[in-house]
């Protein structure tokens, strides 16, 4: 028996739901539903885990992309006396830093991030850091897809890691 809604009479109760569930489980006595349903439970795990580590790797995408972006737009702004790259990348740098280090999937909480970890880098593209030259900042972070630093895993050889890349390029801002 089916129990429906007091309101609108064609949606069915949760509650009639489970009920109707729990009848299928009592009436089947070859226990053909309990084994689709252990069968299928691997595979509703394993999409979900997926769904959820590929919104993981695009929440960490998205942070790399505003850090570079932070990055680019403060040094348009406020930049350097000087037309070094070095000292260029060490204020993007901070920033980069700061922004990937309030993702908690790419840091997990009470670690830092390394070097081999991520990277930046700020080229003058004329040399010269006078109103309107242009330079490029670009990051990259890598992201470990097994845990553990393994080497192989599920027949997928050497895949421990992959690489996202972004690069944004501005122009030194007049006063």
């Amino acid at each position: 028996m089916r129990t429906h809604h007091k309101l609108i009479p064609s949606v069915a109760s949760g509650l009639g739901r489970l009920k109707d569930l729990a009848a299928r489980f009592r009436r089947d006595r070859s226990g053909a539903t309990a084994v689709q349903a252990i069968v299928m439970m691997p595979v509703i795990i394993v999409a979900l885990w997926s769904m959820f580590s590929v919104w993981k790797v695009v929440k960490m995408r998205d942070s790399l992309h505003y850090a570079t972006y932070q990055a680019m737009r403060y040094l348009a702004l406020y930049p350097l006396e000087s037309a070094d790259n070095y000292a260029w990348t060490e204020v993007a740098d901070k920033i980069v830093v700061t922004e990937l280090m309030n993702n908690p999937f790419i840091v997990p909480p009470g670690t830092n991030l390394t070097v081999a970890d991520y990277g930046v880098e700020v080229e003058l593209l004329n040399g010269d850091y006078q109103c309107k030259d242009p330079f490029r900042v670009s990051t990259y972070l890598i992201v470990r897809v097994l845990p553990g630093g393994q080497q192989n895993a599920s027949g997928l050889p050497n895949f421990t890691e992959f690489r996202l890349d972004d690069v944004r390029e501005g122009e030194v801002l007049c006063e």
